[in-house]
């Protein structure tokens, strides 16, 4: 009897200690404990915060004005247009002629018909190159002084430079009673030409046809002293500008044509920085 006693015992205390082992390995085993995630949960939110770094540094338009609002020179950098960072003024309205076919190497004369154009005026380019502007043969004219050769051909002629230019325009301008006057302003920088854009003046500039290398070359004596000129010369109406560009009413092309402002530069300066305004 004693002895069955003891077997009892030890069988009951053997069914409690697998009961214990049970309820206490099989938790961890499943990974559903909820004393704590399992070694699965705690992987996986560890690979979707890596997932959702770049969400969280696209911000939302909330999340973008709050810090915008906590940073308010970060703010302005973000909310500032890129035109006002940068403007660019334009004349609007303003018409683009083309020198071709009738005019080979009348840049400076449809320039000057543009600008007439633009004020109101009906004017020709034939008419201003035939009746108006000076000429003088080629070889033995000064540019300052007529237009060496013919507008109308290519052959022994090149051009003319602002005085010559300014001459033809007011001859037109008493001719039509106009109390407007053209004025040489050559010799300024280019950016002191931009003023005058601003209040919708147009400027006639002198610079180098599509900003290629210039060159110096002899085309004759006048007065004892050699006729230099630059070439390819090419003569053109300011209309626009930005920090970087400026915009040009090109006759040659016959439409407005945008240039790097410092290879236009170059141009405008082996030009002897020559501009022509009406006012």
């Amino acid at each position: 009897m004693k002895s069955k006693l003891i077997i009892s015992i030890c069988l009951a205390v053997t069914a409690a200690a697998i009961t214990f082992t049970l309820f206490t390995v099989i938790p961890f085993v499943s990974g559903k404990s909820s004393a704590e995630p399992a070694s699965g949960t705690a992987s996986a939110q560890t690979v979707n915060a890596s997932e959702n770094k770049s969400s969280e540094t696209t911000q939302t338009p909330e999340t973008a004005a709050a810090k915008s609002a906590a940073n308010p020179s970060s703010a302005a950098k973000q909310t500032q247009p890129q035109s006002e960072a940068n403007p660019q003024k334009l004349i609007k309205g303003f018409s683009v002629i083309s020198q071709l076919p009738e005019l080979p190497t009348g840049c400076e004369v449809t320039s000057l018909t543009m600008l007439l154009n633009y004020l109101g005026f009906d004017a020709d380019k034939l008419d201003l190159a035939d009746n108006y502007l000076t000429k003088g043969e080629y070889g033995v004219t000064d540019p300052r002084k007529a237009f060496v050769g013919d507008p109308r051909t290519e052959e022994n002629s090149r051009g003319c430079y602002a005085p010559v230019l300014t001459e033809a325009a007011n001859k037109y301008l008493a001719d039509k009673g106009s109390g407007k006057t053209a004025q040489d302003i050559s010799g300024r920088e280019l950016e002191s030409l931009f003023p005058y854009i601003d209040k919708g003046i147009p400027v006639i500039v002198w610079g180098i046809m599509d900003c290629l290398q210039s060159e110096v070359v002899s085309i004759g004596e006048a007065d004892g002293q050699p006729i230099n000129w630059v070439r390819p010369e090419h003569c053109m109406v300011l209309i626009g500008y930005d920090d970087n560009q400026i915009i040009e009413a090109d006759p040659y092309h016959g439409t407005a044509i945008t240039y790097n402002k410092e290879q236009f530069r170059t141009g405008y300066n082996d030009l002897f920085k020559q501009a022509v305004i009406i006012q």
